[in-house]
């Protein structure tokens, strides 16, 4: 029953986020997924938040994004947090057709943990196809390093509701 309000929510911030998308000059994104920590067992975990052009070269298919979001992950002592990602994102082919699209970039993770907020480093990349104009999906993952314990990856699907790169 969790899982299936958490779905909802998520489509509900979809057709919101689309609406203001257009005042914003921001797109909604929605990634589900699985958060792994070595030795540890796997949970659910989901990231809501808006996609935003920073700079683009249509004609190459290449813009310069960031992402900005609320996560939540699935455990004893919930993790929630906010992060914030800087990326270059690429189209491969701009044709009219469907065009598969690259993305990698870093950014910010600030973690909270029943009163232990962390701040961590992240590496982004996502691999997808844009379906129409702008509505896309695919999978990626983020990589946190962490020196003091083990390394932690969120493993996800995307749906990202960002017009395509391409002119």
């Amino acid at each position: 029953m969790r899982y299936l309000m958490w779905f909802i929510a998520l489509v509900l911030f979809a057709g919101a986020g689309k609406q203001a998308g257009a005042q914003l000059d921001a797109s909604p994104v929605i990634q589900p997924g699985a958060y792994l920590q070595n030795g540890q067992k796997t949970e659910f975990a989901g990231w809501i938040g808006f996609e935003s052009s920073l700079l683009g070269v249509p004609d190459r298919g290449f813009s310069a994004v960031s992402r900005a979001g609320l996560f939540y992950v699935d455990i004893d002592d919930d993790i929630q947090g906010f992060s914030i990602f800087i990326a270059g994102k690429k189209n491969i082919t701009c044709d009219y057709a469907p065009s598969i699209y690259g993305l990698i970039g870093g950014g910010l993770i600030y973690q909270i943990l029943e009163g232990y907020d962390s701040k961590d480093a992240a590496l982004k990349v996502e691999l997808g196809i844009d379906i129409y104009r702008s509505l896309s999906f695919g999978v990626g993952v983020d990589y946190i390093p962490d020196p003091i314990s083990e390394d932690k990856y969120f493993l996800y699907g995307v749906l990202d509701l960002t017009p395509v790169i391409c002119e």
